[in-house]
């Protein structure tokens, strides 16, 4: 995971390098899965808008301190909040979840239906 992304322009949504790009492996624990995605977002924030970053570290913020409260509504958070933030940012005919062939590896993948 310490792969560099090089692109150096902030938009809206991530370019094609992003598909398939590993963001969490071979875990499905909630709590994993939420610092994979914050350590992606570290790593790729020079590429993705500066609006969309403060959303992202108040949802997350929020979500963590959900989740160490023993909060059942972290669940919540990760799937509808945070997983919706990362469908933003997803390439161009792109959704963000786990690959057809491995449920525990999340990133970017090509919307199949679109094709």
């Amino acid at each position: 995971m310490n792969e560099v992304i090089n692109v150096s322009v902030r938009h809206a949504k991530l370019d094609e390098t992003f598909i398939g790009f590993p963001i969490s492996e071979a875990t499905m624990k909630e709590d994993d899965v939420a610092n994979a995605m914050n350590e992606f977002v570290q790593r790729a924030e020079q590429h993705i808008h500066t609006e969309w970053l403060t959303r992202w570290n108040n949802a997350f913020t929020n979500w963590q301190t959900d989740f160490w409260a023993g909060d059942s509504y972290s669940s919540t958070d990760l799937n509808e909040t945070l997983w919706n933030l990362f469908e933003e940012i997803a390439p161009e005919g792109c959704y963000y979840g786990s690959s057809e062939g491995d449920g525990s590896d999340f990133s970017f993948w090509k919307n199949e239906n679109d094709y």
